[in-house]
């Protein structure tokens, strides 16, 4: 089974908890949205072409996968990402979930390929500061965002 078919067969907690053991082994960076409010959730809507598409609702676990399949598939975190597969954290670690985990841990996802910028006047700007190679994965990852805002 390759990472990508192991992804999809995580359960919805264990690809939450595996997300964010992977962003808490990640350096911090403060240029990263703590929150998705409604200037980035606007900006991103317009970004990725969501306008005036119906985004379904998605649970935090298809958020995290779809999270993991683009973390997965960047050369740079794709051996991490199976490390944690093949050897997740303690039990005692896990059991977190909401949208004030999740949410924060899928900006810093995306930060791996869009530059966020706050201007004074408190409106986003992204720009795709490193392709991925699939640009479906990341398009998949934001609209699954979206859907679950």
């Amino acid at each position: 089974m390759n990472i990508h078919q192991e992804i999809g067969t995580l359960s919805d907690a264990a690809a939450v908890e595996l997300l964010v053991a992977f962003v808490r082994s990640q350096p911090p960076d403060d240029t990263t949205p703590a929150r998705l409010d409604a200037p980035l959730l606007e900006n991103l809507t317009t970004a990725f072409g969501a306008h005036g598409e119906a985004t379904p609702p998605v649970s935090e676990g298809e958020l995290a996968r779809a999270a993991l399949l683009l973390l997965a598939d960047a050369p740079e975190y794709a051996q991490g990402v199976a490390a944690l597969i093949a050897n997740p954290p303690p039990k005692q670690f896990m059991g977190v979930s909401g949208a004030a985990v999740i949410i924060p841990a899928v900006l810093i996802v995306l930060q791996t390929h869009l530059k966020f910028q706050r201007k004074p006047d408190g409106k986003w700007s992204l720009s795709i500061e490193k392709k991925p190679t699939d640009n479906e994965l990341l398009k998949g990852l934001v609209k699954k965002l979206l859907g679950f805002a």
